[in-house]
């Protein structure tokens, strides 16, 4: 790169040559090359090293957090034969009820408590569904009834203690549901297995103390300067040196926007030195300045001659931009936490999925219902270990799968589902919310629904309104069509292409975001950002959480900018 000239301005004299030979100078013209000196040559060295060990990024590792995450495996058989239904079984409020109702009673119970167990479920009567693939070593029976009880509603008290007896497990009596709460108390006392075992080395940010040395660095020797430049002209001192500014002045330090703020809000108040050192450079540089008082102010404009085009980029003007960006930088703006392997997302989703005829047109392959699948669970891999539920809607909505984290489960009853089996052929989207909207209040969690569908009637239109009028939760359409002119297998349902006016005005009713289905991930993702988060996790000091500190990328152009100081001529002149 060619050396930087500068041009400067001076006073026209009479006695040019008498002043010439007295100082044993030869005037010339045109521009000249600045030569810094040694201090500054020192001072740049010392801030290009702050900067590049700013770039190397310094991390101190803290002592590893370690978290075993403890489950227990807990399978549940229930029985499903006709004497079930006898009525020997006390209920909360005194009554007697069949039991299957009062096992369905305490189990509600037991299983809302069962946070981090994963827990199976399979039915049996005259054959055995199941309905979770869990298995157990240990078998635990439970009784339910009266052990009095003649015929087929006899309790079979011998086999169900043969069973545990063989299994390892142990046997226990409900005769109410007092007792039978009793039992599941026991089986929390069951020693729980450990499955996984989390370790974290919270990493904390030192880039900026090497920035921030660099930058106090830069402000000191110009701060020298200006009470150096201050003091000789207070006293008519002549000038000796130029006083270049080097890359000293070029050491700066260096989501949601609605969290931003900064983690170290003090470096901020370097900004007034910084302003005001530029101020003084931009005053010590007039030519016009040092004249004033000695000259009258009439004639002082008439006795100016300049040197020359005076260019518009000077370095005082990129020395306060490297300022400016590196205490910004050390400032540590963020927005967004890190991510901490301890924290769990405890927002639902609740997938509401349209099954009617439509839904097994081939125009968008291999068949609408079945990319719906894959596009469940693709989003739920996105999305690991969120809560999620399943709805499907015709002309009436049914709850396939209640809240669970277990996406293998979510994915296999939406492959599943056929128009076959839905009772009442129609559109009821307004309904499949509500259904969604109420396995949301039930668990008391914060979340999203997800409606998956291929079209939308206009009759449903003021359900939808109703809806989110009465504050439903955030709702994303997942459009699964393809538009007019693709073309269709010849044995595919006839089904309309993709209506997208009446998906806009569903989405508008809800406030919902639409979005088409694509070959590719782009929906998924896209879906993925836009679905509720809520991460849960232990305290900040337990976890190693940390708020993201985006200044270090700055540091990247506080180094650029600084480079230009390796140019010959390049630096900043207080006179």
């Amino acid at each position: 790169m060619p050396a930087y000239r500068q041009t400067k301005t001076g006073v026209a004299v009479p006695f040019l040559a008498q002043m010439a030979a007295l100082t044993g100078q030869q005037p010339a013209s045109g521009a000249i090359i600045v030569r810094p000196p040694l201090i500054q040559w020192l001072c740049l060295g010392i801030m290009w090293l702050c900067i590049v060990a700013a770039i190397a990024r310094p991390q101190w590792l803290e002592k590893p957090i370690t978290k075993t995450l403890p489950t227990r495996d807990l399978l549940l058989a229930v029985d499903l034969s006709g004497s079930m239904e006898t009525q020997d079984f006390t209920n909360a409020a005194g009554q007697r009820v069949d039991r299957l109702t009062a096992v369905k009673e305490v189990l509600d119970d037991f299983l809302t408590a069962r946070k981090g167990d994963r827990v199976g479920l399979l039915f049996f009567g005259s054959a055995a569904f199941v309905q979770a693939p869990f298995t157990e070593d240990l078998i635990h029976t439970v009784a339910v009834g009266d052990p009095m009880a003649a015929g087929e509603e006899k309790l079979d008290e011998e086999t169900l203690k043969a069973v545990a007896a063989t299994t390892g497990g142990r046997y226990a009596h409900a005769n109410d549901r007092g007792a039978l709460a009793d039992i599941y108390t026991q089986l929390d006392a069951l020693r729980t297995r450990e499955v996984q075992t989390v370790s974290h080395r919270p990493r904390r940010e030192l880039f900026h103390w090497p920035l921030g040395i660099g930058v106090l660095l830069s402000l000191v020797y110009h701060l020298a300067w200006a009470v150096r430049t201050g003091l000789r002209r207070r006293l008519r001192i002549p000038a000796t040196a130029a006083a270049p500014v080097g890359m000293a002045a070029a050491l700066p330090m260096a989501t949601g926007l609605s969290q931003f703020h900064f983690l170290r809000p003090w470096w901020l108040l370097a900004l007034i030195p910084a302003l005001w050192l530029v101020w003084m450079i931009c005053r010590h540089q007039d030519a016009a300045w040092p004249w004033r008082g000695v000259i009258e102010d009439h004639l002082l404009p008439h006795l100016l001659a300049e040197g020359g085009p005076r260019r518009r980029l000077q370095p005082v003007h990129l020395l306060l931009l490297i300022w400016l960006l590196a205490i910004l930088s050390l400032s540590g703006p963020t927005w967004q936490r890190e991510p901490v392997p301890f924290a769990d997302d405890e927002a639902a989703l609740v997938i509401a999925l349209e099954v009617t005829p439509t839904i097994l047109a081939q125009d968008v392959q291999s068949s609408r219902l079945e990319r719906a699948a894959q596009k469940i669970r693709d989003l739920l891999a996105e999305r690991p270990g969120i809560r999620t539920a399943l709805v499907a809607y015709a002309g009436s909505a049914h709850l396939v799968m209640p809240l669970t984290r277990d996406a293998d489960l979510i994915t296999r009853f939406a492959t599943e589902l056929s128009p076959t089996i839905m009772p009442v052929a129609g559109d009821v989207a307004g309904e499949a919310l509500a259904l969604s909207q109420e396995q949301l209040r039930k668990s008391g969690l914060r979340g999203s629904l997800l409606v998956i569908t291929d079209g939308v009637s206009a009759e449903q239109l003021p359900q939808l309104a109703a809806y989110h009028k009465n504050g439903g939760a955030q709702v994303q359409i997942l459009a699964v069509a393809a538009s007019a002119g693709v073309p269709v297998p010849p044995n595919s349902p006839p089904a309309p292409a993709l209506d997208r006016e009446a998906l806009n005005k569903a989405a508008e009713a809800l406030d919902a975001t639409l979005t088409t289905v694509s070959p590719d991930d782009r929906d998924v993702r896209w879906l993925a950002r836009h679905t509720a988060t809520s991460l849960v996790a232990v305290s900040a000091e337990q976890t190693g959480e940390r708020w993201k500190d985006a200044g270090y990328w700055l540091v990247f152009g506080v180094a650029a900018l600084a480079l230009m100081w390796f140019r010959p001529g390049w630096l900043v002149q207080w006179s």
